[in-house]
């Protein structure tokens, strides 16, 4: 699945009409529903691999550079 910030932005704009009906200071509430949803998003990436690990003949343990990205 690819990273969706369209969900992320919605619910950020959640987040922060919640936070506007708050009638106390509720920062520590706003950064922890923040770092939910932003992980909650980083979580929704795919590791796409394109090339540089490589085997040893025979077995062993892989070698090389990953080339990649995120999705």
């Amino acid at each position: 699945m690819a990273l969706d910030k369209t969900t992320l932005k919605q619910e950020i704009e959640a987040l922060l009409t919640d936070m506007e009906t708050r009638t106390s200071d509720s920062k520590s509430d706003y950064a922890q529903a923040l770092a939910d949803a932003i992980e909650k998003f980083v979580k929704t990436a795919t590791i796409n691999y394109i090339s540089g690990l490589a085997t040893p003949a025979g077995g062993g343990v892989v070698s090389g550079t990953f080339l990649g990205n995120l999705s």
